[in-house]
């Protein structure tokens, strides 16, 4: 089971896409595990990671871009 978005992944390629789809509607960690029938741990982790990208992603839209000339 090879899983594009998520490297060595045990959850399927629709797995991730299901939770992924479940972090952007703000349905909670245990509510989407039942949901996709994935433990609670992984959608814990899942959206540990995702929030991380978020924020890392946030940060740099926020810096100020220095041009020369």
């Amino acid at each position: 089971m090879n899983n594009k978005y998520n490297f060595r992944s045990r959850i399927s390629e629709r797995q991730f896409r299901d939770i992924l789809k479940m972090f952007y509607a703000d349905i909670t960690t245990l509510a989407a595990a039942e949901l996709v029938g994935v433990n609670k741990n992984t959608t814990h982790q899942l959206y540990g990671r995702l929030r991380a990208r978020v924020a890392d992603l946030t940060v740099e839209q926020s810096r100020p871009v220095y041009r020369r000339g």
